[in-house]
């Protein structure tokens, strides 16, 4: 999958010339189709590989909810950008492996890799830090184990929450709470890192989903 047309039928066509046995399935530039036709049984591919910059949502978005439900099908994250942007997060996010779309050879390596041994081997990013690859059956596992895990917030990061669903800047939110507005960008930073959330309104949204008794105090 892939949100360029062109960029889409040259990865069919490498799939097809170089895994002359496989059969491609399906094609689609969006992440929410992919999602669906990946939980189901009859029409799920083996191997899904996901174009990062997708127009409805993010590669990321669509590793992590096909993992977490599914053991099926392997996930190769590919990119444009430099791996260091996103190799860490395709792994957390129940991804088998990573590559630039712009290297045929390391795109075919890597899928016959991922056949072979479930998984890409660990790679050692530009910036030196290494970033380690699950099987399906491990991913699986360990996204379970943290979407089973609790997390709770303090009073003060409910109340920051709140704030910024009602539409409040950081700053106004410091002078309702007394605190400086430094400590507000704090406690936003650390809800989103509790959270697994890339923004604020990433966090409003996955706290939602997780607490649906939560009632935020809207202002009137």
């Amino acid at each position: 999958m892939d949100n360029d047309p062109y960029t889409l039928e040259m990865l069919s066509a490498v799939i097809r010339e170089r895994f002359s046995t496989f059969d491609l399935v399906w094609t689609t530039k969006s992440g929410s189709t992919a999602v669906s036709r990946c939980l189901d049984a009859d029409i799920c591919p083996d191997l899904l590989m996901v174009d990062m910059s997708l127009s409805d949502c993010s590669g990321i978005q669509v590793c992590r909810e096909i993992r977490q439900s599914s053991l099926r099908p392997a996930l190769l994250a590919i990119t444009s950008f430099p791996l260091e942007r996103y190799a860490t997060m395709t792994a957390d996010a129940g991804a088998q492996g990573i590559v630039n779309k712009e290297s045929i050879a390391t795109l075919v390596k890597t899928i016959e890799e991922i056949r072979r041994i479930g998984a890409m081997k660990p790679i050692t990013l530009a910036n030196g830090r290494q970033v380690r690859f699950n099987d399906v059956h491990d991913a699986y596992a360990g996204l379970q184990k943290r979407t089973s895990r609790k997390i709770t917030l303090t009073e003060m990061e409910k109340a920051i929450l709140t704030g910024c669903m009602n539409g409040d800047s950081y700053t106004e939110i410091a002078s309702q709470l007394h605190v400086a507005p430094s400590t507000v960008r704090s406690c936003v930073h650390r809800m989103n890192k509790k959270l697994g959330a890339r923004n604020i309104a990433h966090a409003i949204t996955i706290w939602i989903q997780k607490n649906s008794n939560f009632i935020p105090i809207y202002k009137q």
